[in-house]
């Protein structure tokens, strides 16, 4: 019943809901707050069209006319009530389209996860499959869906409990899916949903790993700007900036620089980027990296610096003229420092003998 004059519900200022005051001495507070609240339930009710809706919107207007009459509207005073009732459910909607109602908001968020529970049950059907992770699963592997739909799907699947790092045998994440297939929205949805960018797979890959891999200079971007870690070592101690030297990938290799990547951490062997790049004769590599500040003199395990293991012989002089150009002002300033010790000296003498003495 929407129109009990006992223990209704808490409403809004019935004068909120009346568009005159003047009709108002006709009802008893109870009433009013009566009618307040038939007009809030037909207000919240008025765009809903499911059987259930209707038949509410139904008993309203049966219970309004219940009432009109026990209190005597007939005829013209009838149409004078229900004018004024159109009235002031018009002003209702109008306070409620400029001042938000936590009712309204309430029932959206209902209708919509109806909605939503609907739109669950076709994925489920879509895949086969009574369950959401699953389907979510499914959903990341079905190459027939474009990456909208996908982001679509995910959305609705991670709403009813999908858990976004589940992981497959391999202890392959979604995300690292996402980026073995270059998918670059899904991802970007993914990281934007608070997918873990650490994780590894059985095989030591992590997010960044995998866009280094693919050489997709996107990716890698997308993965530093959200704290992909640019220095963490993987199997045998490799960095991303290792595992990219080696190929020539300077575009990449500056992204990881640019984002603070350590230029002469070491592999287990004590292997630096710049030595596995000397060896595999990346000129350009080379060039960016001793740009960048790495340090060509750092030998590995074995006494290997990037001079002795360069490839050709564009890399060896491309590391001697660094070299060269570096040992002069080191000498220049290695003169300078002994001839201040020689100038010390007497001074230093004295001292030495008051000392002694």
């Amino acid at each position: 019943m929407f129109l009990q004059t006992q223990a209704s519900p808490p409403v809004p200022r019935c004068e909120n809901y009346f568009y005159s005051s003047e009709v108002l001495h006709h009802f008893t507070s109870a009433e009013q707050h009566a009618l307040a609240s038939a007009i809030q339930s037909f207000v919240l009710l008025r765009h809903l069209s499911d059987p259930a809706s209707q038949e509410a919107k139904a008993e309203i207007n049966r219970q309004l006319q219940q009432f009109a009459h026990k209190k005597g509207f007939v005829g013209t005073t009838f149409q004078h009530f229900k004018l004024w009732l159109l009235d002031s459910i018009q002003l209702a909607i109008q306070k409620i389209q400029n001042e938000p109602n936590p009712h309204i908001q309430t029932l959206n968020r209902l209708s919509g996860l109806k909605l939503q529970r609907e739109k669950l049950q076709k994925l489920l059907l879509k895949y086969e499959t009574n369950d959401v992770q699953t389907a979510f699963s499914k959903c990341a592997h079905e190459n027939k869906n474009s990456q909208q739909t996908k982001i679509k799907e995910m959305q609705i699947l991670l709403a009813f409990g999908a858990n976004i790092d589940n992981v497959d045998l391999d202890k392959n994440t979604i995300l690292l899916k996402a980026i073995w297939t270059l998918q670059f929205h899904v991802a970007q949805f993914l990281i934007r949903q608070g997918a873990n960018l650490q994780i590894k797979s059985l095989f030591g890959q992590t997010a960044l790993r995998a866009a280094v891999t693919m050489h997709s200079p996107e990716l890698v971007q997308l993965l530093l700007e959200n704290g992909a870690s640019k220095d963490e070592q993987y199997s045998g101690g490799w960095s991303a900036l290792m595992q990219i030297a080696a190929s020539n990938d300077v575009e990449i290799a500056s992204l990881l620089i640019q984002a603070g990547a350590n230029l002469n951490l070491r592999t287990n062997d004590g292997d630096t980027a710049l030595i596995l790049a000397s060896q595999s004769g990346a000129k350009e590599m080379v060039q960016l990296l001793i740009s960048a500040g790495a340090d060509p003199r750092i030998k590995n395990s074995e006494g290997i610096t990037a001079l002795s293991s360069a490839k050709n012989l564009e890399v060896s002089n491309l590391i001697k003229h660094y070299l060269k150009q570096t040992r002069v002002p080191a000498l220049v300033k290695s003169v300078k420092n002994t001839m201040g010790i020689k100038k010390k000296l007497p001074h230093l003498r004295n001292k030495i003998v008051y000392f002694l003495d």
